[in-house]
């Protein structure tokens, strides 16, 4: 399952004469004009932490609509901590007609109050970007999320996010699901039995994730660890860019192995959050514990590639020779009702 934010979105904002979203609202059809607003519900989480459990002050969601008789007209939602607040510019809000709507809607609005050129409401797209090199809390990658019209969870092969669909302005709220885009990369590193025991000793450093560089690898490298790729607001559908990737990912900072326990322990030492890839054959984990690199083939026998809003937890276990990859499993995120604020 992956986490989901719920925006359910109201248009308490008037009707136009001839176009749903024009500058000057009013009356159409008899129906009186109402603003559009939002109120926000937050999932929670599970035994392993997202990137984004909670919306912090200054955090900013797009929205447009799409539709007959509509123009692509973006708003931008910000959060202050308290409550949600849309555009102050009546020039700037969005209105429903009696006519069918699509709702589009994605985090965070980079722009703040504008489109981004990193969004195409026309082709209903938005540039995603992942790093290539993070901190153990992935404090540089961005926790991209896109709006569904449904709660269903959807399997990782086959990412489908119907949008909130024939929204008018009787028919007036949409409730959007946000789920995560990219793929969250998590490492548990233990000590074995044989390990030396204590703080003094399992500092891990660097986790980091290669390509082999041989040729026959060579031509095949484009479809790992893309760097940025296309997000399909109305599908989900994340596209990589092949003309930029990387043959290497690299979490870096400052962490102690767990302590070896005949109960395997769960805690996370590491995670970054990746560009979703479709192959991670041929691919090593290199670990640098107490100034020592030390590397194992990635398994992929049950996980061979990482998919948008799953978090794939790698179970690693050191011993005084060598590293030993003992699973990966992948943790589900729980949705929740938490509600955050409401606008208008």
């Amino acid at each position: 399952m992956k986490k989901q934010f719920l925006f359910a979105i109201s248009a308490l904002g008037v009707l136009m004469a001839s176009c749903s979203n024009n500058d000057s609202p009013t009356a159409q059809d008899g129906v009186m004009a109402k603003e559009l607003g939002v109120s926000v519900n937050i999932a929670s989480t599970s035994t392993t932490r997202s990137l984004i459990d909670a919306f912090s002050s200054g955090s900013a969601v797009g929205v447009f609509v799409s539709g007959t008789g509509y123009t692509s007209k973006f708003a931008s939602y910000a959060y202050d901590g308290t409550a949600w607040n849309g555009p102050s510019d009546v020039t700037k809000k969005i209105y429903l007609s009696p006519k069918n709507a699509n709702v589009y809607a994605f985090y965070p609005d980079t722009a703040g109050v504008a489109p981004s050129t990193s969004l195409d409401m026309s082709a209903k797209t938005l540039q995603c970007f992942s790093p290539a090199n993070q901190d153990f809390t992935a404090t540089a990658a961005t926790d991209y999320m896109v709006a569904g019209g449904s709660a269903s969870d959807v399997p990782p092969a086959s990412l489908t996010i119907p949008v909130a669909s024939s929204m008018t302005a009787t028919s007036y709220k949409a409730n959007l699901y946000f789920h995560h885009v990219m793929s969250k990369v998590s490492f548990v590193v233990n000590k074995n039995a044989y390990y030396p025991t204590g703080t003094a000793s399992g500092a891990v450093t660097k986790i980091g994730l290669t390509a082999y560089t041989d040729a026959s690898f060579a031509t095949l490298d484009a479809t790992r660890f893309p760097l940025q790729g296309i997000l399909g607001l109305g599908t989900g559908t994340y596209t990589a860019s092949t003309t930029n990737a990387t043959s290497a990912l690299a979490l870096t900072g400052t962490a102690n192995a767990n302590e070896y326990n005949a109960t395997t322990p769960t805690t996370v030492t590491a995670y970054g959050l990746f560009a979703p890839c479709s192959s991670l054959a041929n691919i090593k984990v290199n670990i640098t514990v107490d100034g020592r690199v030390m590397t194992k083939t990635l398994p992929i026998s049950t996980v061979p590639a990482w998919a948008s809003g799953y978090n794939y937890v790698y179970t690693i276990t050191i011993t005084p020779t060598e590293l030993v990859v003992s699973s990966c499993t992948i943790i589900p995120w729980t949705a929740s009702t938490q509600d955050a604020g409401i606008v208008n």
